[in-house]
């Protein structure tokens, strides 16, 4: 699971009006994270993805060392950014795949209050935290509705948001350098709770996006209120 918000959605995803990105969602409601799985949607994204692209997945399993190198393969060949989602089974991150890889930016949830969110997988494999309690998202199961959703899952896509903003900033910068810098740009020492030598960094934007409001929800949604860990 993930967050799909676009004001012209359909369940395969698509462009987003009056904005200069776009949406590339694959459908892998089958394949887990099997490696074989992994690596079939890695080359299905290296293959219809425009330059200058970033990828999220939030998705994980125990940790698999094939699982792994397929992100790891995808990384360096494509040179894109890669946010995934830490997990949360409040363990130790070097348990689980892709969260534990290390070229992936692997992403941990907080929740109000700048707290470490209480199923978030958690170590020094962690590259930084980002709202994932009580998120919006566009409902899988009916597009014209939106669901609250809480999970590493609804984090790690706000951390790929920001890596689409650096790389439209510089689309020739190395995903390398976009992972540097959304860490030095987070903001130091303020998650409360923090375990498992977890990096105390939480997500900051402001200085991609100063001066820029948030984005209304298209209209026509309609909010479907329900909570569950994703």
């Amino acid at each position: 699971a993930s967050i799909i918000f676009a004001s012209n959605s359909k369940r395969g995803g698509r462009t987003r009006s009056g904005s200069t990105w776009r949406n590339l969602a694959i459908r892998c409601w089958a394949i887990r994270s099997t490696a074989a799985g992994v690596a079939a949607a890695m080359d299905a994204v290296a293959a219809e993805a425009p330059a200058a692209s970033v990828a999220n997945a939030s998705l994980g399993s125990t940790y698999n060392a094939a699982v792994n190198q397929a992100v790891t393969n995808f990384i360096e060949r494509t040179n894109m950014p890669f946010a995934v989602a830490a997990g949360n089974s409040a363990d130790d991150v070097l348990g689980y795949s892709p969260a534990s890889t290390p070229q992936a930016t692997t992403v941990a949830a907080s929740e109000a209050g700048d707290h470490d969110a209480f199923y978030s997988n958690y170590g020094e494999e962690i590259d930084l935290y980002a709202p994932g309690t009580d998120i919006w998202s566009t409902d899988f199961l009916d597009p014209a509705s939106m669901s609250l959703l809480s999970g590493t899952s609804m984090a790690a896509p706000h951390v790929a948001g920001y890596l689409a903003l650096y790389t439209q900033s510089d689309p020739i910068a190395s995903w390398q350098s976009a992972d540097a810098a959304v860490k030095a740009q987070a903001t130091p020492d303020v998650i409360q709770g923090t375990v498992g030598g977890t990096p105390n960094r939480l997500l900051y934007t402001s200085a991609l996006i100063a001066g820029q409001a948030p984005s209304a929800p298209p209209a026509g949604i309609t909010a479907v209120t329900h909570t569950s860990i994703t």
